[in-house]
């Protein structure tokens, strides 16, 4: 029996596996749910967990060999197209700040011998972008798709890419900001989507095929979308 966590959820309309680097293998059962029931159907779903037990071995290989969480050099957001270089300065003070140039250039100075500070102020340069670039372009999206939503914000989550409340207020993480473009808008029409159908149901994926041809095919890509998050930008 493969270890595993169980996460109850009020939305869950059935039985659903989730694996990641992070969390392990995570049994999603509706609220109530008869948790007996669960090895037998981990028994039913051995291919499944199989195969994702090897993808997320090739994760983790993808993160070990990632050179350590020091602050980078460059920073590419693929979303935007556009790259960075990093340049440090160092001051004798206590605090770290990131400032941009118009040459596509970030000064981090200050006390920048603390790693910590530096990621700090980076991630915060990158919230900025994401607000900046991500929002408008949701907002471009909902037009696009007829699918309007209320508010939009954005986030810094570790491996949840977008959600969507019963009130239609839609936040990103601001890591979609590594993403390839067809991702990022794939993730931006899902999320539009349960303004409609706020679950998994097959009339939500209907929807989703309408909006996005490629969906299935971008769905699988999301699985292994961790591999282009920086990894300073996770810490």
């Amino acid at each position: 029996m493969p270890k595993f966590s169980i996460r109850e959820s009020k939305r869950a309309k059935r039985v659903s596996l989730n694996m990641s680097v992070r969390d392990g293998l995570v049994v999603v059962v509706p609220h109530g749910f008869d948790h007996r029931k669960i090895p037998n159907i981990l028994k039913q779903k051995q291919s499944w967990i199989e195969n994702a037990r090897r993808r997320i071995k090739q994760q983790r290989n993808l993160i070990e060999t990632k050179p350590a969480a020091t602050p980078p050099e460059k920073i590419h957001l693929q979303a935007i197209s556009k790259e960075y270089l990093v340049e440090y300065k160092p001051l004798i003070t206590h605090w770290v700040e990131a400032t941009e140039n118009g040459n596509n250039i970030i000064l981090v100075s200050g006390a920048i011998s603390k790693h910590n500070l530096c990621k700090a102020v980076l991630q915060k340069w990158v919230r900025h972008k994401a607000k900046k670039h991500l929002l408008p372009w949701l907002k471009e999206i909902s037009e696009e798709t007829a699918l309007p939503f209320s508010r939009s914000t954005v986030r810094n989550q570790r491996s949840r890419w977008g959600s969507c409340s019963k009130q239609k207020n839609i936040s990103i993480n601001q890591k979609l900001l590594f993403f390839p473009e067809h991702l990022v808008r794939y993730i931006f029409i899902h999320e539009l989507c349960h303004t409609v159908h706020l679950n998994h149901s097959a009339a939500f994926w209907a929807l989703v095929g309408q909006k996005e041809p490629n969906f299935k095919q971008y769905k699988k890509e999301i699985r292994t979308a961790s591999q282009y998050i920086p990894v300073w930008s996770n810490d």
